[in-house]
């Protein structure tokens, strides 16, 4: 890991560069964009927290700017309240938010409202949490359309909604178009998001980590569509995340945030190749080498299988209206994974990675095949003796928020599972101590609940319930999406550390290949349904076999060089499978 940037990407043509004095269009037009001075405050016993202190930065008309801080930084924060949507009790104390020349934070409601998806688009860090579950995606869609101006007429709908998914990559939009959001992937729901924002022809797009949900396939898609729509239309973008990757992709400027406060701005090829700030230069340490060596060896290779996986089959009824029509989401897949090993899952979004941690876990029911856990075929096992066998083995989901109890507190959220075990007292009470500990967290956030803490600081807790009942296998989901590089680091330090100590095996899902060589020994690729490629995770990075693996690898940004647009677009995504959710 280091700071390995090389030499400085081409000049954007829509930021022509002032030669006489190096500014930029940015730099003599007046900002789409100014923050100036932005406090945020949330009120604790203790007194006021303040999520901003002080932020000041701007967004030129035409211009993509990374907002990039840890988790907890403050960078949602301040996105949020460009909208006046900081999640209450916070609150603005000081500080200015200008757009277009008129002053934010004293915007009355009724105007701010028609700003909001129209000229200001948001899409959330959290899709499927920002989409209505009783209404199909097409529903969705109209009713943006509908508010975003008197001329819309329903008899255009149609086109319309298929003008604004086919861009996104999803080969059959209006299949998409007439399923709900539990029908779709992690990674579809983010592209329906990033419609919903683009549906009323915003002149500024707020993305907070648009693309952490994606693989590099539909990552390459969704960013080449942004790049498009700056330099073609002029959309600015206000780019929020951790991902310095698609920062030196994307975005013409970026803007360091820690602890509510700007640590450092300036140009992206600047800022990232002669970080001035201990922090930014921590943030270009902490980001994973795809070249490095595996950090361990992740048990021995003749161990005895654990868990194991026989010719699985899934299959869902895709289409509506009598015209479905069977996908096979799983098909005849076949893994084992030996105490004490990892076995990293690799796939695009909808190649049926997810629904075959769910098959393993017994969240689904497999149409053929069967799970065997220790010796014990789980498919065949009653609620009783399965909810007794659960113990042995937990999931951590992609998305945290939506697998914590949000009226819970973080502590009543780990007390469940304890509970169940039949834990209590104050031995529940020094266990989810130590677990927030083991996972980094102060034990104070017990009491805060989920929506109060970041959404990486939710991941957390997610993989310390996870822990609560000490299981023997963990399916990790995109245990580490949410959290930016430095959290990342940490976390899946923890998590080999836990293997060492506790002889742990893990099914790690993730769509960032960076992450494999570090963290699993073993590695299958998986595409449509199927085990493409599998064997060690050295030969199957470096010298793949099958056309799809190589694809995917051509699709992983560095940030030692630009983007080779061409060869990102090469990148072929994966045909979608949609199924009802478990």
């Amino acid at each position: 890991m280091g700071n390995r940037l090389a030499g400085p990407a081409p000049p954007r043509a829509e930021l022509p560069v002032n030669k006489a004095d190096g500014t930029t269009r940015s730099d003599t037009f007046a900002p789409l964009l100014a923050i100036k001075g932005l406090s945020v405050e949330f009120p604790s016993r203790a007194g006021p927290v303040r999520a901003c202190s002080d932020l000041t930065f701007q967004v030129g008309r035409g211009e993509v700017v990374g907002l990039v801080g840890g988790s907890g930084s403050g960078k949602s924060v301040a996105a949020l309240s460009v909208l006046r949507l900081t999640p209450p009790p916070g609150r603005v104390s000081q500080g200015s938010i200008r757009f277009e020349g008129r002053e934010l934070t004293t915007l009355a409601p009724r105007e701010m409202l028609g700003l909001r998806g129209r000229r200001i688009g948001f899409v959330s860090q959290t899709p499927r949490a920002s989409l209505n579950p009783a209404l199909r995606i097409r529903d969705q869609i109209a009713a943006v359309l509908r508010a975003s101006g008197p001329g819309f007429r329903p008899t255009e709908a149609p086109a319309r909604i298929e003008a604004l998914l086919a861009p996104l990559g999803f080969a059959e939009p209006d299949r998409v178009a007439a399923s709900f959001p539990h029908q779709l992937s992690g990674g579809m729901c983010q592209r329906v998001a990033i419609a919903l924002a683009l549906a009323g022809d915003p002149a500024l797009l707020i993305a907070d980590e648009p693309t952490t949900a994606l693989d590099v396939a539909v990552q390459a898609e969704i960013l080449a569509l942004l790049r498009r729509l700056n330099r073609e239309r002029g959309l600015s973008i206000l780019l929020v995340t951790h991902d310095l990757s698609v920062v030196r992709a994307l975005a013409d400027r970026v803007v360091v945030v820690h602890g509510g406060e700007v640590q450092e701005s300036g140009p992206t090829e600047a800022v990232l190749s002669r970080p001035k700030r201990p922090y930014t230069r921590a943030l270009l340490a902490a980001i994973p080498d795809p070249d490095a060596a595996p950090r361990r060896g992740g048990g021995s290779a003749k161990s005895a299988p654990l868990v194991a996986a026989e010719g699985l089959v899934k299959r869902f009824r895709a289409g509506g209206f009598g015209r479905t029509r069977p996908v096979a989401a799983v098909d005849g897949v076949s893994l084992s994974i030996g105490k004490g090993q990892t076995l990293a899952l690799v796939g695009a979004s909808g190649s049926g990675k997810s629904t075959l941690a769910r098959l393993l876990m017994r969240l689904l029911e497999p149409d053929a095949g069967r799970v065997v856990f220790e010796g014990q075929d789980l498919t065949g096992l009653g609620p009783r003796a399965l909810s007794k066998a659960r113990r042995g083995f937990q999931m951590v989901f992609q998305d945290p928020l939506l697998s914590l109890n949000p009226r819970r507190s973080v502590g009543d959220n780990l007390r469940r599972p304890l509970a169940n075990a039949g834990i209590g007292g104050t031995e529940a009470d020094d266990r989810i101590e130590a677990l927030l500990r083991d996972v980094g967290l102060e034990p104070d956030k017990a009491a805060r609940f989920p929506g109060e803490i970041s959404g990486g600081q939710c991941q957390r807790v997610a993989i310390a319930r996870a822990l609560a009942l000490s299981p023997r296998f963990l399916v990790l989901d995109e245990p580490v999406s949410a959290l930016d590089v430095s959290v990342q680091a940490q976390i899946l330090d923890l998590l080999l550390d836990l293997q060492d100590r506790l002889g742990l095996a893990y099914l790690f899902v993730t769509h960032d290949l960076k992450l494999v060589r570090l963290m699993a020994r073993e590695a299958a690729v998986m595409h449509r349904g199927r085990l493409v490629e599998q064997g060690p995770s050295e030969a199957v990075l470096t010298a793949p076999a099958h056309p799809y693996t190589q694809s995917l690898l051509r699709g992983v940004l560095r940030l030692d060089a630009p983007p080779d647009w061409d060869a990102l677009a090469a990148v072929p995504p994966e045909p979608e499978t949609s199924h009802p959710a478990p």
